[in-house]
């Protein structure tokens, strides 16, 4: 909008985030975004047949480890935060989905 004109001869421009309460905040706030990614692989029993399954919580343990080893090229302000939404539903079946919710913020 900037690059567009749209601010053109103002003096000032005012933001407002409507919320439940009238109040004033000071304080500085960087972008986000949220991804949801999901992995699909193949579900097997982990005690009778393992090598038939492929899974799908490995794969998001190496992307979360890759991102954990990212986050100190990143600047100092920026943030990589996740959480494992599902990593399959019991500890003697390979999970054949796996999903994740990360948010970066910088």
């Amino acid at each position: 909008m900037a690059t567009a004109g749209a601010f053109d001869g103002l003096d000032v421009c005012l933001h407002n985030h409507p919320c439940g309460e009238n109040t004033v905040w000071n304080f500085h706030s960087v972008a986000s975004i949220d991804l949801t990614i999901e992995w699909h692989g193949v579900s097997a029993h982990a005690g009778f047949v393992p090598w038939e399954g492929r899974s799908a919580l490995l794969a998001v343990e190496v992307f979360l480890h890759a991102a954990n080893l990212m986050q100190e090229q990143l600047v100092p302000q920026a943030r990589l935060k996740y959480i494992i939404l599902d990593g399959g539903q019991a500890v003697n079946v390979i999970p054949g989905y796996s999903k994740v919710l990360a948010r970066y913020r910088g």
